[in-house]
């Protein structure tokens, strides 16, 4: 049997990894409980833990805070009839306004899905009421915070409130979660051109180089067996995912209505106690809310060490995820 672990998730059926809750590790756990007090505490400490490199704290975090201050979606019916006398009285010369109350009368309506959180978002930016958009972004990212277009546009609004540090670590948690990170840090790089403006981005690009070293620094330093060139797919021996610490993965709901389906396969550094480190996206499903499915659940795993010489050591691990629908 192949050590190389393939997991197959469904939208319908049985999956590999079991449901419930892992075993929590007691200094994440520890970090998770003091950091998310409050939402706004909670989603600060998202940014520090990406700005540091804090990989696994940032995932344990993003698990958090749906759990704690995620709202779910009122069954359709229940949602009072949006007024409409007004409206002929509302388009006189207010455009921005028309657009505001048209996508929050969509989302009272029981519409809600990340575009048109987004849209509103945006709306009450062109506007000029940052404050708005910011609170309709908080709202968003505690229920999908691993939505990098959330943290984009947090981004936004964090610069025109001249909360330049906070706009950078928001650009760094976005760089994360994105499928093309590389095409990411490139848009960045356009945008630190542009002068004022374009501080954020610059210290973003800054940060994330910063991120990179230590993360090096840090395999550097547990020395870890790396992967065969056939990534364990012929036996070769590498750390064991224990399925049964496992979050199952639940299909995203944009996945499911746009009917998205893929592979993700993960590299995950593994110390010798067994924990993930590091965990790396060697390959994308083609969608970011597959993918950010995946790497949330699949982060909680714990492992079984590696054993060379006789002693448990650090090392690479594959694991594929393939999401279905049947």
């Amino acid at each position: 049997m192949s050590s190389f672990r393939r997991l197959t998730g469904a939208a319908v059926g049985v999956l590999c990894v079991t449901a419930g809750a892992a075993a929590a590790v007691p200094a994440i756990a520890a970090v998770v409980t003091d950091a998310c007090a409050t939402r706004d505490k909670c989603m600060d400490a998202i940014m520090e833990a990406a700005r540091d490199g804090r990989q696994l704290d940032e995932m344990a975090l993003m698990r958090a805070l749906p759990r704690n201050y995620g709202t779910r979606p009122s069954p359709s019916g229940t949602h009072a009839a949006p007024d409409r006398r007004n409206d002929d009285a509302l388009a006189v010369g207010e455009p921005d306004t028309v657009l505001i109350a048209l996508l929050r009368d969509a989302n009272r309506a029981g519409l809600s899905a990340p575009e048109r959180q987004r849209a509103l978002a945006l709306a009450y930016l062109q506007a000029n009421k940052p404050a708005d958009a910011e609170l309709e972004l908080d709202e968003a990212i505690a229920n999908q915070p691993s939505h990098a277009p959330y943290w984009l546009d947090l981004a936004e609004v964090y610069a025109r409130q001249g909360r330049r540090d906070k706009a950078a670590a928001a650009l760094v948690v976005a760089t994360g979660w994105t499928v093309d990170a590389d095409a990411l840090r490139q848009a960045y790089a356009r945008a630190a051109q542009r002068g004022g403006t374009g501080a954020p981005y610059a210290q973003a690009l800054q940060l994330l180089g910063a991120r990179t070293e230590a993360l090096a620094r840090r395999e550097a330093a547990l020395a870890p067996r790396p992967l065969a060139k056939d990534r364990g797919v012929k036996g070769e021996p590498m750390p064991i995912m224990r399925v049964d610490t496992c979050i199952k993965p639940e299909y995203p709901r944009s996945s499911l209505r746009n009917e998205e389906t893929g592979m993700v396969q993960l590299d995950f550094l593994v110390d010798a106690e067994g924990k993930p480190v590091e965990i790396r996206k060697v390959r994308s499903s083609g969608y970011a809310d597959l993918d950010n499915a995946t790497l949330l659940s699949l982060s909680a795993c714990s492992f079984k060490p590696l054993v060379v010489d006789g002693k448990p050591a650090a090392a690479w691990a594959a694991v594929q995820y393939v999401w279905t629908l049947e």
